[in-house]
């Protein structure tokens, strides 16, 4: 059939209406393409379809830049305009908060764009595949791979370091492994780099605890690649009957990678903290990115040095680290032990003694605390937050509350209970970390306006 697609859907998917009634989704398409689909799911209120041809392309189409667009699973927007973007990605919450938080003209400032809307990325992981291929998974299929040849999201350099190992693996015919019958070696290759530093740390994942090659891959990289500065293998141990283990090996140089970030604060002063990051701990994917983020929601805090902060979902503890200079104590609540025991090494490194780190479920952590928390923030995943804990939150009655959201969707869903527990929406603040995807950040603020629950 034809199709005229119209709209998208948050998660990249473009949309076209059949009979002016029934939604269709289709990806690979932008608002503006006609199309010829075939149907591949019937639901009652909505179809899925499969792109068979462009008939007649969208006028916001432009030539993308990567070679491998169209069969990357990565960048499905790179054929629009980077401003076209904006728009659309704009235009996803407010649609968003409209619709299923049923919020009536919410209050949604501009989107803040990336001023470097190519090679942002500090963190990409790379899959090994059958043949010894080495590269990313194409849209849809997590089993296959293709072999890598660039990237415009991560560092020219990253791309280099992906083809020269994939090269040496093939060289010394070591197997890519097979997650079918658990047998082979190679599993992945990660690259994390410190854009405010410099400094960049190469990562080899392989099946099994032992792994002859392991000198001689830490010596292709300190030969080829003098500007890593740290060299990891990880080990995934998987052994029937027992619960996978994970063995991390330093090969050579440091053994963490230094990243700074820079944010400027409500009193106009630029703060800036480190950060040591472990092969396997959260960072935000985005430096200059997360940086805009954070100068965001802690204006939207707006604290004055007297407040009691509760960070939630703090993960490494970032936000929370920054808004400790503002405040008079700091609380982040993490369920990942490792972030936790990383946030706590970050913020004694900073000198900062006005924040304590706790590991647990928020919804079992947040009676147990003394004293009122006059701001919370919450950066929960992108599920948003589950009811037990947001039914917690709700309890504590915060006077402000900052919400940060990578899922439109899951947001506009907690707002609407937010709002009818007494909540005011104040601001909302979109910003773009991921330029060329369908993923957009959301800052949210809200201030009390009744003090009775009414859930």
């Amino acid at each position: 059939m034809e199709l005229q697609i119209t709209d998208f859907a948050f998660g990249g998917a473009g949309v076209g209406k059949m009979d002016g009634d029934l939604v269709i989704f289709v990806e690979r398409v932008i608002p503006g393409d006609k199309v010829e689909v075939s149907l591949t799911r019937i639901k009652k209120n909505f179809c899925e379809a499969r792109l068979e041809r462009i008939i007649t392309p969208s006028p916001l189409r432009i030539k993308a830049r990567c070679k491998h667009f169209g069969l990357c699973g990565g960048c499905s927007l790179q054929c629009m305009d980077y401003d076209e973007q904006l728009k659309w990605k704009e235009k996803i919450v407010r649609d968003s908060l409209e619709r299923i938080g049923e919020i009536k003209n919410p209050p949604i400032a501009p989107i803040i764009g990336s001023e470097s809307p190519w090679f942002y990325r500090n963190k990409m992981e790379y899959s090994f595949g059958e043949g010894l291929k080495l590269g990313l998974h194409p849209a849809k299929s997590y089993k296959d791979v293709f072999n890598l040849e660039e990237c415009f999201l991560e560092s020219e350099l990253s791309a280099q370091i992906a083809v020269a190992v994939r090269e040496w693996a093939i060289s010394r015919k070591i197997q890519p492994y097979d997650p079918r019958v658990n047998t082979g070696v190679l599993r992945n290759l990660m690259v994390r780099e410190g854009k405010n530093t410099s400094e960049i740390m190469v990562i080899l994942f392989t099946n099994g605890q032992d792994f002859p090659n392991q000198k001689d891959f830490a010596k292709l990289i300190g030969e080829k690649f003098p500007a890593v500065t740290s060299v990891y293998r990880t080990a995934v141990v998987i052994k029937k009957g027992h619960k996978t283990a994970i063995e991390e090996f330093h090969l050579s140089g440091k053994k963490t990678l230094m990243e700074t970030l820079t944010v400027k604060q409500s009193d106009g002063k630029n703060a800036t903290l480190k950060f040591e990051i472990l092969p396997q701990a959260f960072f935000q994917p985005n430096t200059k990115g997360a940086q805009i983020l954070y100068e965001t929601a802690l204006n939207f805090a707006g604290s004055e040095g007297t407040e009691t902060i509760y960070d939630l979902f703090c993960g490494t503890g970032t936000i929370g680290m920054f808004a400790a200079s503002r405040a008079e104590k700091v609380i982040g609540i993490e369920l990942n032990a490792s972030a936790v025991e990383n946030a706590r090494k970050n913020a004694e490194q900073n000198g900062i003694k006005n924040i304590a780190f706790l590991c647990g479920d928020i919804d079992k952590m947040l009676p147990e605390l003394k004293g009122k928390a006059d701001i919370i923030i919450t950066d929960p995943p992108r599920c948003g937050i589950f009811p037990k804990t947001l039914q917690k939150i709700l309890e504590l009655r915060p006077a402000k509350w900052v919400y940060v959201s990578c899922n439109p969707t899951t947001l506009a869903r907690d707002l609407k209970e937010a709002i009818t527990a007494g909540y005011k929406l104040k601001r909302v603040q979109p910003v773009d970390m991921f330029p060329h995807t369908y993923h957009v950040e959301t800052v949210c603020e809200l201030s009390i306006i009744s003090m009775s629950l009414g859930l």
